[in-house]
Formats: structure tokens, sequence, C-alpha cells
């Protein structure tokens, strides 16, 4: 008999493995900054002596109004202010506008002149998906840092990955990033939480006021940043080679394989999984994008069962702004 896990008293069972996606369990606001331009120059000055200089580093004071850094550009005449706006989790876009209002107050009672209002600059529409096991969280980032970019491109830290990256195409300038939220909260076994954030920043030309920074303008730019990896998912298994190779052999059993082929890609994940670093790097691109090709993502390190779709993985992080 199966358990649920996909496991039976003689070996794994795959006939009632099915692939996992994940839960949403919170969708916000997670990092905000705030900007005040201080077009005084006592207030400039004023702001200026309440913070000091770490080496070269910017201005900051030593004081955490409701937990948020303040610092100060005296190049562009701006206070700025960031942080968490909720005190515990994420926070809703409905509520932004309150906390702004109550940090603002901290800032104030610190000695600290505002200025006027210089817009929203930074605000990181976040979703997090938690897993039953962590191994499937940890395969979704897997999946993820073997996606296709658009315009982007992935940097990967960790592992099994523990964070990956959206950046530019030169790899600087982060504009994204999905994350194991257990590990680094140390809230859960490694994988159980896996965030989608996406890191909005605002320049001049685009900071607007705190209340138009809504559920709209939040779930919009969250969509317009995962959307296009839902599409390069679409159709993505990450599977441990286990599971890889029993889909394999339904498809060879199909007709849709190639014996050959399928012979070359499992012989060359099961020596790589064994440690085997003895192909060039070029050849292990190419064997894991004809993997991919038809399907199949490889999750690393991984020799009990396990499996993600990735594609309705990211479709459910992206769903989550709606309920």
């Amino acid at each position: 008999m199966c358990r649920v896990d996909g496991t039976s008293g003689v070996g794994p069972c795959y006939t009632q493995l099915s692939a996992k996606t994940g839960t949403p369990v919170e969708a916000g606001v997670d990092t905000w900054r705030l900007a005040r331009y201080l077009d005084s120059d006592r207030d400039l000055e004023r702001a200026i002596s309440l913070c000091q200089a770490e080496g070269r580093g910017p201005l900051l004071s030593s004081e955490r109004p409701r937990g948020h850094v303040v610092g100060v550009l005296p190049g562009h005449r701006m206070l700025w202010i960031e942080g968490h706006p909720a005190v515990e989790g994420l926070a809703h876009p409905a509520t932004l506008a309150e906390a702004a209002r109550d940090v603002l107050g901290a800032v104030g009672e610190l000695g600290f002149p505002l200025g006027r209002d210089a817009g929203v600059a930074r605000a990181d529409g976040t979703v997090t998906l938690a897993f039953v096991e962590g191994h499937q969280g940890l395969a979704v980032l897997q999946g993820v840092a073997a996606l296709d970019f658009p315009r982007s491109m992935p940097v990967v830290w960790g592992h099994p990955p523990q964070t990956v990256y959206i950046a530019n195409e030169s790899g600087r300038g982060m504009k994204a990033r999905v994350y194991d939220k257990a590990v680094e909260a140390l809230s859960g076994h490694p994988g159980t939480l896996v965030r989608f954030e996406n890191q909005a920043r605002y320049d001049k030309s685009l900071r607007r006021a705190v209340e138009e920074v809504d559920l709209p303008h939040v779930r919009d730019r969250f969509q317009t940043r995962f959307g296009p990896l839902a599409k390069s998912a679409a159709g993505l298994t990450v599977a441990s080679l286990p599971v890889i190779a029993a889909r394999v052999h339904e498809r060879i059993m199909a007709g849709e394989v190639p014996r050959r082929e399928a012979e070359r890609l499992l012989g060359f994940m099961a020596l790589h999984q064994a440690g085997d670093r003895g192909y060039p790097r070029r050849t292990m691109f190419r064997r894991r994008r004809e993997l991919r090709d038809r399907g199949l993502v490889l999750a690393d390190d991984f020799f009990e069962p396990v499996e993600v779709n990735l594609g309705e993985t990211i479709e459910a992080a992206l769903a989550a702004w709606d309920s």
C-alpha cells in the first residue's frame, strides 16, 4: 500500500505520487521606503545632525522608530525611512496609509523634520507559499534557478538554493527574488515556506503617494514581474531522480522518448548525482536542456521521491492576490 508521501513498505511507489504546488499563506508588502524632501537648509542640517556616517557609508540614525531605518541623502536633500510596514508578517496595501502616519509620527518624535512628501520609493510585493514537505519547496527553488528569465538572469545563492535572485542581464541590480523564508526567518524546516518577492524600486519619476500604492498597483507590479516566469515554467515538473526515471520510462512506453535518448539522459543524471563531475560544463548544461525540453527539471541531491509542478506553483503565487 502507498502512503500519502508516495512510498511503500518495499520501495518507492510512483503511481500515486502527484505534483504539488504549495498553498498561499500570505500576500502583501514586506519592505517599503518612504521619502521626504527637506527644502529648508535648517531642516536639512537638523536631520544631518541626528545621523552619523558609518565609515564612508550613508548617514543613518542610531534610532529605529517602529523598527525602521532612518537616513539622510544630503545631495538630494532627502530624508528616507525604510522598514516593514507591518509589525508581523506582510502588510495589506490598504493599511499602508495608516502605517505611514504611525511611522512618520514616530520619526517626528525623535526630532527629525519631516519636510514634504516625496512619495514611496520602494514597496516589495510579496507572496509566501507553504509546502507540506520541505523537499517540495526546495525543488521549487531549484526549478526557478533553471528557468529562462526574459531580459534578466538568475543569481543563485546556496546549494541547494536558498535564494534565487532575478537580476539584470549584467548580473547586477536585483529586480526580485524567490527564497526559503523558513530558513531566513528560522521559522521551520527548510523548504516549508517559499517566498516570491518583487523588489519594486521607484525613481523620482515613478514615486507615488502612499495612498496610490494600493492593492491593484502592488498586484499588477507583482504579476508583471513573475507572470513571464509562469509562462516559462508552464508544463515543467521538478522532480528527484527516482521520479524522473519513472516519468521517462512512462514516455518510453508511450513512444514519446527514444530509448537511446532516455539511456543517455538518465545515465548522465545518475552519475552526476552520484558525484561524478568529469563532464565538461557545456555537456552538463546540454543534458539539462534536453531534459527540460521534455518538461522535466532535476532536483539535485534528492534520492527520495519529490515532485512539484513548477508552472502551477508560480500561478498559485500570482493568484494569491485575488484571494
